[in-house]
């Protein structure tokens, strides 16, 4: 019989924010699968969704699986503004062939825009769709910069996230 044990992956994003071009059709936010919309949005070379890559990594990170630059590198065209749910969508098919379940997710969200707190229902509610965890495993919580750095100046949004998952003795 197998043991099971708990191990914590961490994970990090940033994405440059961007003020839309009046000569540009409006944009959407793309946070946590959710789309705000924004007269913002952010730079990335896929659809740039800092939430999902945060919580990608921190799960690739609890079962010790490089990071989500090495799976779907910024150099290789066919990632190319793809949606963000394909990179964790892969990571929770790694999660889930080592026989893994997400116990918690608990992330920070640091931004001067938009306020998190407006969102953060559907956020969790998008996260929940697209990974099939309950919305009671998910915690957002949303911070400002207080007007600090380059979030406070309100040019980009930062992700820290950390996910707590049961998985097989023998699997790490």
């Amino acid at each position: 019989m197998n043991n099971y044990i708990t191990k914590v992956g961490i994970g990090y994003d940033v994405h440059r924010l961007i003020k839309s071009d009046s000569n540009k059709k409006s944009t959407n936010l793309i946070l946590g699968g959710y789309k705000i919309k924004s007269n913002y949005f952010l730079d990335g070379h896929s659809d740039a969704d800092v939430i999902l890559h945060s919580l990608t990594d921190s799960i690739y990170g609890a079962i010790n699986y490089l990071d989500i630059g090495q799976h779907f590198p910024p150099s290789d065209s066919k990632w190319k503004n793809i949606q963000s749910k394909v990179f964790l969508k892969h990571a929770l098919n790694e999660l889930n062939k080592k026989d893994g379940k997400i116990i918690h997710i608990d992330m920070v969200i640091i931004t001067e825009l938009p306020k998190i707190s407006i969102y953060s229902k559907k956020i969790k509610s998008s996260i929940s769709n697209i990974s099939k965890i309950n919305e009671k495993k998910i915690s957002i919580k949303g911070k400002s910069n207080e007007g600090i750095g380059f979030i406070g100046r309100k040019a980009g949004i930062a992700v820290f996230t950390n996910t707590t998952i049961q998985i097989k003795d023998d699997e790490c």
